[in-house]
């Protein structure tokens, strides 16, 4: 995770040539010029900065790096790979996090009592956020919650003094939690991640006050290093230090440091659904960072313990199985910061390179570019037959819940779609394990609800006595000043079946919502392949705009007229959720597993990006919590 540069004492003659020349100077200071040699094509983008951590922004085409010594965040444009801006943050910037709305880039200034804020549209600082410490990691929950760990102090055995705060940015309150180390959060899932001393413990956020429960805890082989969460929140990885390390290997200016350590030999991959180690990941080496996304699954490491004029080199696993697939040079020791762009599979990893002058006057690093093998998702999809769209378009929408199209009927009091019996591609290898493999499931006949279900239409059931009302929050629609016409949001999953079944329907199954939205062609969109803003209501359409009258995208529905199949709200199914469901299911009517602990969202919503909108993705929710984007609608057999 987030891991900070150990900085080296200066040569009495090199500090004196720093001072000199201001660390800037017209002299070459890496490659060929220097050295008479280079990188042997391998793409560095030179740096010379201790570089704290790496943010890859999945709005906008920028990588965000901390600088340590220079008290700056760097701006590094990923599509021409050149240093674009620098904004001044502020004393010893030590973690960053991205908000969840894409707006805010935070950086813990550990050398200091706040927490940076940078607007990413205009990429200047906005005010600080006071604090009582000095925050050393930091994460981004919804707003306007942070979660940020103070410095950590460690005594003999591994006694840890520090704290954990819940952090309220707009009320500027702060109130200490259990546990202190490293961090990583799921926002989406609502959990947040604490790596202590041999343990990860995963908490509930709480939905109105943020405030956290435990819900599961794991051991690890020894001192979390590195701590990691996986892009879809499947997977957490931890470079865990050798049971007898001490931690002068691994703290320095009361931070931790996966360089230090000296006996590190693997990484531990822990499954989230429940909180459980899976397997680990040998590199017979050192290793330094993770970094996961989609299908790329890669991490770095150092050839030796020593110092940075050691080699490096990065191994690309199999993010379901674990299994090594391709190794690539490093040009010097990876330092523990790397991301992984899984649209462009390219790999970017600090480096301390052998190559630049500066290395040997302080603790420098440049970014290296890896350039990954083949994604899975590139390889050809399963071939099916293309089958003839049923749904006869109207383009007129009314004021409150939209009539009945041509080829829809009505059924208890709302619109359905029949969507036919036949084999369509299910899942997909382009996104996370968890929607792989893609195979054929063969369904019968069924209608699914063309609109999501109505905060009118939940009333219907709440005015009978047959419903609960939602849950009374600011952004929820129950009381919200919407429209009837307005999907109901704020639903557990308890309700949203108690109402299928006072209609008369009940839940689609994970399998007929995902072929109701994607046809029998494989398409990734309700639409077509691509992504298109103006057919979805979703967080670049302006986000925190909230819901839209059901119906509103006309142009984003699917194949056989249903609307809202991307974006709104995210849409509970009946089925339980398990990340490795897919290998093992029935290829001909699934279900879904017999038990969990989590039940299964579809389709996105209003607050999240075009990765949530996927017809395939898949998003694991505790039933008895909801958000103030999740909602629902019902589905029926062909023959009822």
């Amino acid at each position: 995770m987030k891991k900070i540069p150990t900085a080296r004492q200066l040569a009495a003659w090199g500090a004196l040539l720093l001072v000199a020349s201001g660390c800037q100077t017209e002299v070459p200071t890496w490659g060929r010029e220097v050295w008479g040699r280079d990188q042997g094509g391998q793409e560095v983008i030179p740096l010379g900065s201790a570089l704290s951590e790496i943010v890859l922004d999945p709005r906008r085409p920028y990588l965000y790096l901390a600088d340590f010594d220079a008290n700056q965040v760097y701006f590094v444009s990923r599509t021409t790979r050149q240093l674009e801006r620098q904004v001044v943050v502020g004393p010893r910037p030590s973690d960053l996090n991205i908000s969840m709305d894409g707006t805010r880039l935070y950086a813990a200034l550990s050398g200091g009592t706040e927490i940076a804020v940078v607007d990413l549209d205009r990429q200047e600082q906005l005010p600080s956020i006071p604090l009582s410490f000095s925050p050393a990691y930091l994460v981004a929950g919804r707003p306007p919650y942070l979660y940020s760990t103070s410095v950590l102090e460690f005594w003999k055995g591994f006694t840890s003094y520090g704290q954990t705060y819940l952090l309220d940015a707009q009320a500027r309150t702060q109130t200490q939690l259990p546990q202190v180390g490293l961090l990583e959060i799921d926002p989406p899932r609502r959990r947040l991640y604490v790596a202590t001393h041999r343990q990860v413990l995963q908490y509930r956020i709480g939905l109105a006050d943020g405030q956290v429960e435990l819900e599961g805890e794991a051991d690890t082989e020894g001192p979390v290093l590195e701590l990691q969460l996986s892009a879809d929140g499947s997977r957490l990885y931890t470079i865990s230090a050798g049971y007898f390390a001490t931690p002068e290997m691994i703290v320095t200016h009361s931070l931790i440091d996966s360089r230090k350590n000296t006996e590190v030999d693997m990484v531990e991959v822990f499954g989230t659904d429940p909180l459980i180690k899976v397997g680990e990941l040998y590199t017979g080496a050192f290793p330094r960072a993770v970094a996961h996304g989609g299908d790329y699954l890669v991490v770095a490491a150092a050839d030796s313990a020593g110092p940075s004029l050691g080699a490096g080199f990065a191994i690309r696993y199999d993010p379901l199985t674990l299994k090594p697939l391709e190794t690539y040079r490093l040009v010097g020791a990876p330092s523990g910061c790397a991301a992984v762009d899984s649209s462009t599979g390219l790999f970017y990893v600090a480096v301390e390179n052998p190559y630049d002058l500066r290395e040997r006057f302080g603790d420098r690093q440049d970014l290296q570019v890896v350039p990954l093998g083949r994604s899975a998702s590139s390889q050809a999809a399963v071939p099916v037959e293309r089958q003839p769209q049923t749904f006869v378009p109207t383009d007129n929408l009314p004021p409150s819940v939209p009539a009945v199209a041509d080829s829809a009927v009505e059924f208890a009091g709302r619109s359905q779609v029949l969507v036919p019996a036949g084999s369509f591609i299910m899942g997909s290898t382009e996104g996370s394990a968890a929607e792989a493999p893609a195979h054929l499931v063969a369904l019968e006949a069924y209608y699914i609800d063309q609109y999501e279900v109505t905060v009118g239409q939940y009333r219907a059931c709440v005015e009978e006595g047959a419903c609960e009302e939602p849950v009374d929050a600011s952004l929820c629609n129950w009381q919200g000043a919407v429209g009837d016409n307005h999907p109901i949001n704020c639903i557990r999953w308890a309700q949203a079946q108690a109402y299928c079944e006072w209609a008369g329907l009940r839940l689609p199954t994970e399998a007929e919502w995902e072929k109701a939205a994607r046809g029998a062609d494989g398409r990734t969109y309700p639409w077509g392949e691509d992504f298109d803003r103006d057919k979805a209501n979703y967080a670049d359409n302006g986000f925190m705009q909230r819901t839209r009258p059901v119906g509103s995208y006309p142009d984003g529905r699917s194949p056989y007229g249903a609307y809202d199949l991307a974006g709104n709200v995210y849409e509970w199914v009946a089925d339980w959720y398990e990340p490795n469901y897919y290998p093992t299911s029935p290829s001909s009517d699934p279900q879904g597993p017999d038990s969990g602990s989590q039940r299964v969202l579809r389709g996105g919503s209003w607050w999240f990006e075009p990765h949530q909108m996927r017809s395939f993705h898949r998003e694991p929710y505790h039933p008895a919590d909801t958000d103030i984007d999740i909602g629902f609608r019902c589905a029926r057999s062909a023959d009822q």
